[in-house]
């Protein structure tokens, strides 16, 4: 396939998703697109705000590329690949171009243009790496959603552990880093297992979504909960804005698996429901938005323990 064909396709799914939203939810749909133009330009009111918003968008750019799991179809099916993923992360950019533009800070957006541009020909080598984070990490065979995605990003995973840590003395820089790993921890949910595997847990659908949701919070918690404390350490006053953080995220991922099963076929990639993934990930910084994951979840729990009554 030639031309532009990647933009085409995510223009057509973003048209085939807005259409099936019913009246209400393509208002708050725009409303949303209008708060997001409306916090950037608050944000960034300066220089150094610019820089650090160009800097963060690249690093939540960056882990999105090297997580995207149709990088090497994308390579073989689709001429010339590394232009329709340059246009589709510029497109992505849109919301800062716009701010950045009216603010006449030109320099600045042809930093973020050419990062952009940039970060879409990184050729990340997904290379298992099991051997080297089992030594000093120990996950329990049956949590094979956190071994399996950790093979494939845990140098970033660390790297932005460690940044984050190292950043508490900054206010919610850190809060950003633990929200981009947050991302990660969702993504490990992206593909439904076998039933064989599903069985190995021996434990009817609501114990099996109860021990799913218990041992992801446990695992997010002992990653999280270093930084937070450091962070309230450097930052007392934001301490319960740190707790509400730490909510959100828990919400956000009791959603993630309740959804995954709601709709779980063996076998099945699980990353096609990206639009009301992505709306809930933010969720977590926004404050209004966040009734919908809780929402959603009360709704999709009934919906989980029946679909996986039909495999266990």
């Amino acid at each position: 396939m030639k031309g532009l064909v990647l933009a085409d396709v995510r223009k057509n799914q973003f048209l085939f998703h807005f259409r099936n939203l019913n009246f209400i939810y393509r208002i708050g749909f725009i409303l949303l697109i209008v708060f997001v133009l409306l916090f950037l330009d608050n944000v960034i009111s300066n220089q150094k705000e610019a820089w650090i918003s160009i800097a963060l968008f690249s690093l939540l750019l960056l882990q999105f590329h090297i997580t995207r799991k149709d990088f090497r179809f994308i390579q073989v099916n689709i001429k010339p690949s590394i232009l329709n993923i340059q246009i589709e992360y510029l497109v992505y950019s849109i919301p800062i171009f716009i701010v950045l533009s009216i603010k006449l800070m030109f320099f600045h957006l042809i930093v973020l243009i050419g990062t952009v541009c940039f970060i879409a020909i990184i050729k990340y080598n997904r290379i298992t790496t099991y051997s080297y984070y089992t030594s000093y990490i120990k996950i329990h065979p049956q949590m094979f959603e956190w071994r399996s995605g950790l093979k494939k990003v845990f140098y970033f995973f660390a790297v932005i552990f460690i940044i984050s840590l190292l950043l508490t003395p900054f206010r919610l820089v850190s809060i950003f880093m633990l929200w981009i790993l947050s991302n990660f921890i969702s993504g490990f949910f992206a593909s439904n297992e076998s039933i064989q595997l599903l069985s190995v847990f021996a434990m009817d659908s609501r114990k099996l979504i109860r021990h799913k949701i218990l041992s992801t919070l446990k695992y997010t918690y002992l990653v999280f909960v270093p930084v937070l404390i450091a962070y309230i350490f450097f930052n007392p006053a934001d301490i319960w804005f740190v707790i509400l953080f730490l909510f959100n995220i828990t919400i956000y991922l009791i959603f993630v698996i309740v959804f995954k099963y709601a709709l779980y076929e063996p076998g099945k990639d699980f990353s096609g429901n990206q639009l009301i993934l992505g709306i809930s990930q933010l969720s977590v910084v926004i404050p209004f938005l966040l009734p919908l994951p809780a929402i959603l979840a009360l709704r999709f729990y009934k919906k989980a323990v029946l679909n996986l009554n039909q495999y266990l």
